[in-house]
């Protein structure tokens, strides 16, 4: 019996990437980010802030480093932004930033599945990224990070003050800038804002081992304005797991960074959750909506469904069910539940008032993971899910050229309406 046939690429992926409009599905979806946009770009505001949650499509920053220079290029580079502290896993990457560790830092966040080596989390303080590091209580250790180029005129640490907390001190370039103690009788996140030496480049904290440190993050800025993309992408996330998340520790963080744009891009993990039925993956994600807009109700959002991609399959199993592939020794399936995700994101973000990208759409639809991977050199990997790095720039190139193209049409409707109320005047 002959294997279905693959859908072609709607466009040769070698060429420039199929443009898939973003579908925005609510009439002010996106008009406050457009308008922070028109703003920084006539230098009435110092920077527009993107925080950008994920999977590992996310985490590897290869993606959203490409949209953070593409946008900083264009409006302006405003600094690294938030960058996690710690080095919370082996693998944990900033395109932006620099970053290292002496000592034992311990990371806390969600996992799948729990070991020896992935304990259960203490609590629910995991901040904004889903994770946190800590020291223990008589250890000292280092934890520090710097631009990738140019220099820092401002950071903000963001660390959990605790009964017991140990102190900290924060070293420049070597020179000791500030001590902290981080010990306190409420349970809470804490912001340090700091004003940066002329030329600073390197933001050090040293742990003193009289207690606990716990740490989230830091927020790196440049003097200029522009751009901040912050990229908070965990391996092996879902939407789901922001629900486990202390809703007031992430609502301070949120409020603080004040970003203009929230992005929301899971998908791939819920492929394989098959315990978590159709009509959750809506409402999950409607509720992760939820607690975002009513911690900043002043940023606009994006949801941004998952890429296509397949599954490794016996060959019963390819002769009797979805779209699938004979390659490299191995049958593959493109999942049918990857639909279901796909429209059931699209119906949360519809319902609750942000835009939605269709990324699948934007590879060619259907099949069109066994495109890229054919391609020479290939785009995407031999798992038929993750992409090297040119797949994520060709990914980014096509978001990029989304978010622009909206920000086109708000700005070509703004001119048109100014015409319209001149010629009123007349």
């Amino acid at each position: 019996m002959p294997l279905p046939s693959v859908a072609p690429l709607a466009q040769d992926p070698t060429s420039r990437p199929h443009i898939q409009l973003l579908e925005e599905l609510t009439k002010h979806s996106l008009t406050r980010f457009h308008r922070r946009l028109l703003k920084l770009e006539r230098r009435e505001i110092k920077q527009v802030r993107v925080l950008h949650w994920g999977d590992s499509h996310v985490a590897s920053d290869v993606l959203t480093g490409a949209l953070r220079s593409a946008l900083q290029a264009r409006f302006g580079d405003r600094g690294p932004g938030f960058v996690l502290l710690g080095r919370p896993w082996r693998s944990y990457r900033h395109e932006a930033a620099r970053y290292g560790v002496k000592g034992r830092w311990r990371a806390e966040r969600l996992y799948g599945r729990y070991s020896r080596r992935r304990p259960r989390p203490r609590d629910d303080h995991f901040g904004v990224a889903g994770v946190s590091v800590h020291t223990t209580p008589s250890q000292v250790a280092h934890a520090w990070l710097q631009a990738r180029r140019g220099t820092l005129a401002q950071a903000e640490i963001y660390y959990l003050q605790q009964p017991h907390g140990g102190s900290m001190q924060i070293l420049v370039d070597g020179r000791l800038l500030r001590h902290v103690r981080t010990a306190g009788r409420k349970t809470r996140v804490k912001v340090l804002r700091l004003a940066l030496p002329a030329k600073a480049r390197r933001v050090e904290l040293q742990s003193k081992g009289d207690g606990e440190v716990r740490l989230y993050g830091a927020d790196l800025r440049r003097r200029n304005p522009g751009i901040l993309y912050d990229v908070l992408g965990i391996n092996g996330a879902r939407a789901d797991m922001q629900l486990a998340w202390g809703e007031a520790t992430v609502a301070m963080m949120l409020r603080h960074l004040s970003p203009d744009l929230l992005v929301f891009a899971y998908g791939s993990n819920e492929v394989d959750a098959t315990s978590i039925q159709t009509h959750k993956l809506t409402s999950n994600l409607r509720q992760v909506l939820a607690r975002a807009r009513r911690a900043h109700p002043a940023a606009d959002c994006v949801v941004v469904g998952p890429p296509d991609q397949a599954r490794r399959v016996n060959l019963r199993q390819s002769l009797r069910s979805g779209l699938t592939k004979e390659r490299e020794g191995a049958h593959w399936r493109i999942p049918q539940r990857l639909t279901h995700i796909v429209n059931a994101y699209r119906s949360a973000a519809r319902g609750s008032g942000c835009a939605f990208w269709d990324q699948r759409a934007a590879m060619g639809g259907l099949g069109s993971i066994f495109a890229w991977r054919d391609m020479e050199p290939p785009l995407a990997r031999a798992d038929h899910v993750h992409f090297y790095v040119r797949g994520y720039q060709r990914l980014a190139e096509a978001f990029h050229g989304a978010l622009m193209a909206s920000y086109r049409t708000f700005r070509l409707r703004r001119v048109l309406a100014q015409t319209q109320s001149g010629r009123s005047a007349l």
